[in-house]
């Protein structure tokens, strides 16, 4: 088992928001809990620990479950792989650790590890009944590999993949499609039901621009009915401006969803993660409410159509915490804590980056969610 103790657990910062997208909805509370850091360069099993890009949690067993978005380019560092992890909370609540107890390849449909380049997975959600895993891949467009949505199984074998939404598929004139590295970055299952949400990084092509200092991007979040595959919706959340201004104008940064987790059968936690060269990373938590936003799956593209995207609300802008924020990607559920309230942890994808982190955050939630 290898493991990072405390970093420090600097404050316990309360931030209380009504979600105002619904009119009975009840407060949301977040209370930081701190931070721990793993060691640059860690080694578990043949594999550099980096690239943890989501998250998922098992409550029979008490593990986490982190997926690496390493394409096993780099045989030194390990195939495409899964991460079981253990995180240790202290009496009062505040992050003690974070321990790596084993590492897993990710398998291609024939029972093989992906092959290298294939896969490039960034959302991850958990089935219900230990049924499995959803995981997403962005994929390589410019490499001609497409983006997909997996059903895996507990070994960790690919076993399905829902059918690509309408409009992925990249023109020849450039003006249609999905845009390379901003694609699937979110997924979660709705409480109570087979229903899974898959977010965008940023919009489609067709929909509107990707994210800038002056410009939103309307991106859309795909529900699927998990039993049958079939995608049943799609609702418009609209990504925030590059929120700095870049030092330098030719390297402008970006802006987009990095991760997504249902809070119930209508509102969201969003991510919204940025990165101005020169500045940093800007990590922000958004609630979003599907209730009473329209449902664009019949239109082929958002520009002159009306619509109501998503309302949302911020919840915590991390600058805020006082902790060394870094590319923040994944989040998920976690233990109760004694006083009855969820945890949540976000981990940071460090990219294999000499100057990034792999950086684990736990907050305290109260909500009226189950």
């Amino acid at each position: 088992m290898t493991g990072c103790g405390r970093q420090g657990i600097l404050l316990g910062l309360g931030l209380s928001v009504l979600l105002t997208a619904a009119a009975n909805a009840d407060p949301v509370r977040l209370d930081f809990l701190g931070s721990v850091e793993m060691p640059k360069g860690l080694r578990v099993g043949d594999t550099v620990v980096g690239g943890l890009s989501a998250l998922s949690y098992d409550a029979s067993s008490g593990m986490f479950q982190a997926v690496s978005d390493d394409r096993g380019d780099d045989p030194t560092r390990g195939p495409a792989r899964l991460y079981s992890l253990r995180a240790t909370l202290a009496e009062r609540g505040g992050l003690e650790s974070v321990s790596i107890v084993s590492v897993s390849p990710l398998k291609d449909e024939t029972g093989q590890p992906f092959k290298p380049g294939t896969v490039d997975a960034e959302g991850m959600a958990r089935l219900p009944g230990d049924q499995g895993l959803v995981i997403t891949s962005e994929g390589d467009l410019e490499r001609g590999v497409l983006p997909f949505i997996g059903i895996f199984d507990r070994g960790l074998q690919l076993k399905r993949r829902l059918p690509l939404p309408p409009g992925f598929a990249p023109s020849p004139d450039g003006q249609r499609g999905a845009r390379d590295n901003l694609i699937f970055e979110g997924a979660s299952l709705l409480p109570g039901s087979m229903r899974l949400a898959i977010s965008l990084e940023n919009a489609l092509r067709q929909d509107g621009p990707q994210t800038s200092v002056t410009d939103e991007s309307p991106s859309r979040i795909s529900l699927y009915d998990l039993p049958s595959g079939r995608l049943v919706a799609q609702y418009v959340y609209t990504v925030g401006r590059i929120p700095v201004v870049p030092p330098d104008p030719g390297r402008p940064g970006d802006n987009g969803i990095a991760d997504i987790l249902a809070l119930d059968s209508t509102h969201l936690l969003v991510i919204e993660r940025g990165y101005t060269p020169g500045v940093g990373n800007s990590i922000r938590l958004y609630a979003a409410d599907l209730d009473g936003a329209s449902n664009v799956l019949d239109l082929g593209s958002l520009k002159n159509e009306t619509y109501r995207p998503m309302r949302k609300t911020l919840l915590l802008d991390m600058a805020r915490l006082g902790v060394r924020l870094d590319n923040v990607e994944g989040i998920t559920f976690g233990p109760k804590l004694g006083d009855g309230r969820r945890t949540l942890l976000l981990v940071s994808d460090d990219n294999f980056n000499p100057s990034q982190r792999t950086i684990f955050y736990a907050l305290a939630i109260e909500t009226a969610a189950p």
